[in-house]
């Protein structure tokens, strides 16, 4: 249905997951091959225990990615670890995803920073990650 829309740069905002994910979105999921119609942005949680918390401390992304990236080709990018909100700046010509952390749920005493930043360029339905 996407597909058929014709919408060049489909992209979307998810969440609240706790962890932060970003997929690309298929016309057609059970065929690996097919191109992506669409950008998924899933948006972490500031307060809420995640993964990292649940599993003692431990960072298990790269676990997570290993495990879920066969069955979940269009996930292009997770994180397990920080307590993550997702600023969105969207122009004509692109919308722009940062992801930013904070320090601590502990305390309202934080700092924040920067954890992964994406485009979608105009006019098209993919990722671009920025270093």
């Amino acid at each position: 249905m996407m597909d058929d829309m014709s919408i060049p740069n489909l992209s979307g905002c998810t969440g609240d997951s706790h962890n932060g994910y970003v997929g690309e979105l298929k016309a057609d999921f059970t065929a690996r091959r097919s191109d992506a119609c669409g950008v998924e942005f899933v948006t972490g949680s500031v307060t809420s225990d995640g993964v990292y918390e649940i599993v003692g401390g431990r960072d298990l992304g790269g676990l997570m990615q290993k495990a879920l990236k066969p069955a979940n080709p269009h996930l292009k990018w997770l994180d397990a670890v920080w307590h993550t909100y997702t600023r969105m700046t969207i122009t004509p010509s692109r919308a722009y995803a940062t992801y930013i952390g904070v320090s601590t749920i502990e305390s309202p005493d934080y700092e924040s920073f920067v954890v992964k930043e994406f485009e979608v360029p105009e006019g098209q339905s993919r990722l671009i990650f920025e270093p």
